[in-house]
């Protein structure tokens, strides 16, 4: 899963007041809110490291993503795949170069 900019700066920003708050409490001595902030910074640095796969965010229209989701489910495949694959065949179709249409439709050497 990617996340966009703006959802990786919202959780740097919640790490951050989630650390700010541990250290508050912990100097004010109110181990409860300690165990408090220190999980919510534990989940919100899970969150940001299951978020930052290796895959990138590239926007697409609306009735793009539809197509996708619906020739997955069909398939029974995941919808990256399925963009990949086209997305080859579409590159394959520009350049003319057969191998990189083989590697597109997964039948690479």
């Amino acid at each position: 899963m990617c996340v966009s900019l703006f959802g990786r700066w919202l959780l740097a920003l919640m790490a951050l007041a989630s650390g700010v708050g541990v250290l508050d409490a912990a100097i004010g001595g109110q181990l409860d809110l300690v165990v408090l902030h220190s999980t919510v910074l534990s989940l919100t640095i899970a969150l940001a490291l299951h978020t930052a796969g290796p895959g990138r965010m590239v926007p697409i229209r609306g009735d793009l993503a539809r197509w996708l989701d619906q020739r997955a489910a069909g398939a029974g495949e995941r919808p990256a795949d399925v963009a990949n694959r086209a997305i080859g065949a579409y590159r394959a179709g520009l350049t003319g170069d057969a191998e990189v249409g083989r590697e597109a439709m997964g039948r690479s050497r």
